[in-house]
């Protein structure tokens, strides 16, 4: 007998919040900013990042400094252009990955966090500064 099926509830990668985790942990040991500034936001350099190569549902995220040197970290709702609407950064970076890759990256075991699967950009520094940074910052 054939029957309906209830749809499949979304299941977020398993990998996305221990990147935030990181990410959050990085932000509160360095005094960062509670709240998120309204708007366009002066920033001195910004990474995106697309987590889309997973089966499972993930999120964009925003890292970036702020022009007095604050690390800022947020989710960034999907059809936003971070760069003309959310930060103007003078140097930055973004692309596609697959969550586990953006968390290999946070941890020092990758280079860049597009892995082998993804793709990305960078202006010079920026993908190895802001690497640097937050695996400094976090426990």
């Amino acid at each position: 007998m054939f029957g309906f099926r209830r749809p499949r509830e979304t299941w977020e990668d398993p990998a996305v919040p221990l990147v935030e985790a990181l990410l959050t942990a990085a932000v509160q040991a360095e005094g960062g900013p509670e709240r998120l500034p309204l708007g366009q936001v002066p920033a001195e350099m910004a990474l995106w990042i697309c987590s889309c190569i997973t089966v499972d549902d993930s999120p964009t995220w925003l890292i970036y400094t702020t022009s007095d040197d604050k690390l800022v970290w947020r989710r960034v709702a999907d059809g936003v252009n971070v760069f003309d609407e959310v930060v103007v950064p003078r140097r930055e970076a973004g692309g596609h990955a697959d969550p586990a890759d953006v968390l290999d990256w946070l941890r020092g075991e990758s280079l860049t966090p597009w892995g082998s699967l993804g793709s990305g950009w960078t202006d010079e520094g920026v993908v190895d500064v802001l690497g640097e940074r937050i695996r400094s910052s976090a426990p």
